[in-house]
């Protein structure tokens, strides 16, 4: 047979959807491999087009209908291009071959569409002079059969679960960044060499970056931040994140950001590393920069400075300041269901360091013990000197079981300072706090008394520990 009467023949084969051949009711053309129930679909093809038959074969399971495809079969010797098709019939996937598409389109509408089947062996009809249809080879030995068979069925289950494992994987990864784009903070996340992978709205609306825009660029090209007091460029981000993230791989800081427009904006921003499988920091596979903007908030703290809100001895809010700024805190986390903490500092000893070393050495304990306290809590925290030797501090987003790390924190501190030699005086400082959340909220008045309360338990407990009766 001559290529050019090949060129009107053409097979059809009815395959299950793993790609089983169930039926050959037509066959015309010599092709080596045997064409029987049983074996592969993709099993029919030359070796360079398994692959891509395998593939034809999971569109086919999507389609009613697929498009032509091309593959590669060996033909009496020769290794010569096929077209395909594919119908999807409740029987199964009806797949139809030639070896030109005008053949194929041809072949294709000799099979009645309201058939259920394929179209009979001798229903096939024979273009003129056409030789008579090639007999079916026999089948394969039983036991290579079988274990063909078997392999064949292993690949197809083997399909279905990383088909499985891939749509599970799909899934989380767009619950993941679902999350993550509704967070109204601004989020972004880095791979290990600090190129951006992953840029949420309202950081996109914060720097004016889009998001096709700032993927795969380096993270300084979009986050253009500024020191906060010197406003010097942080020339590499990563760099100062790791700096002062430390051994916790947490840092949080202010900043002037400069977003694509060269508008600038105060931003709150707090950073972390993303850790490989092993959770060491040394093996960071990634950063991840949220913040937010502050620039209301530091407008509002210019304000309060230019209407003289301002401890003159400290350079902490007096309580005028505190009460303005506090409720002003209090009302956005009551609309927004946040939790809030207030710690109530008391100076211990102020009056014996006043009688015994004199005023100006009172006004330092006061000063050290606010340098101190600013020291323990956040930027973002209001801290404020009440009077006297009282301080109050404010704590947005702080949770009821982060305050004993604090108190501890700010022992710690003030051991520090105690530890410098040349000190005329011990620093002591009581501390006391309470929280309001949507359960139990509470008012600022409510919240400072709770934590005076508390505070002059701790004293006296205190007192008792270091003078025992």
């Amino acid at each position: 047979m001559t290529e050019s009467q090949w060129q009107a023949d053409g097979f059809a084969i009815l395959c299950n959807t793993q790609g089983v051949v169930l039926d050959v009711p037509y066959q015309t053309l010599p092709i080596d491999r045997q064409l029987v129930p049983g074996v592969s679909f993709a099993f029919l093809f030359h070796e360079n087009s398994i692959e891509k038959a395998v593939r034809f074969l999971a569109s086919a399971r999507e389609q009613d209908v697929s498009e032509h495809c091309s593959l590669n079969i060996s033909l009496a010797g020769n290794v010569l291009p096929v077209f395909v098709s594919s119908h999807r019939t409740p029987e199964g996937l009806r797949i139809m071959g030639a070896l030109s598409e005008p053949s194929l389109i041809r072949l294709c509408s000799t099979l009645p569409e309201s058939a259920p089947g394929l179209l009979p062996l001798s229903a096939a009809p024979l273009l003129e002079n056409q030789d008579p249809p090639a007999a079916i080879t026999p089948p394969l030995d039983a036991d290579l059969f079988e274990e063909f068979s078997r392999l064949n069925n292993e690949f197809a289950n083997a399909q279905r679960e990383l088909a499985k494992a891939n749509a599970e994987i799909n899934a989380q990864r767009e619950w993941l960044q679902g999350t993550l784009r509704s967070i109204t903070d601004a989020v972004v996340a880095t791979d290990q060499t600090g190129r951006i992978k992953f840029i949420n709205p309202t950081a996109q609306k914060l720097t004016q970056w889009t998001e096709d825009q700032a993927i795969g660029l380096p993270l300084h090209d979009v986050f253009m931040i500024l020191t906060d007091d010197t406003r010097e460029a942080v020339e590499d981000p990563i760099e100062a994140m790791r700096v002062s993230t430390g051994q916790t791989g947490i840092g949080e800081n202010t900043y002037i950001l400069v977003a694509h427009d060269a508008s600038e904006l105060q931003i709150e921003c707090t950073t972390a590393v993303i850790a490989g499988l092993s959770g060491r920091r040394e093996d960071l596979i990634g950063m991840v920069v949220v913040f937010r903007d502050i620039s209301e908030r530091k407008r509002t703290e210019q304000a309060l400075k230019a209407s003289a809100l301002v401890d003159e001895l400290t350079g902490l809010y007096n309580r005028r300041g505190f009460m303005a700024l506090a409720e002003q805190q209090m009302r956005v986390a009551q609309r927004f269901a946040n939790e809030v903490t207030v710690f109530f500092a008391d100076l211990d000893g102020l009056k014996r360091i006043n009688d015994t070393l004199g005023h100006q050495s009172g006004d330092e304990a006061i000063s050290a013990a606010a340098t101190v306290i600013r020291r323990c809590f956040r930027k973002s925290d209001i801290i404020a000197r009440l009077g006297g030797d009282e301080f109050a501090v404010l704590a947005v987003e702080s949770r009821r079981e982060n305050s004993s790390p604090i108190g501890l924190r700010l022992q710690s501190l003030v051991d520090e300072w105690n530890a410098e030699p040349g000190r005329a005086f011990v620093l002591s400082i009581s501390l006391g706090t309470s929280h309001s959340d949507a359960n139990h909220p509470l008012t600022l008045d409510e919240m400072l008394e709770q934590a005076d309360q508390l505070m002059y338990i701790n004293k006296k407990k205190k007192y008792r520990e270091v003078l025992p009766p």
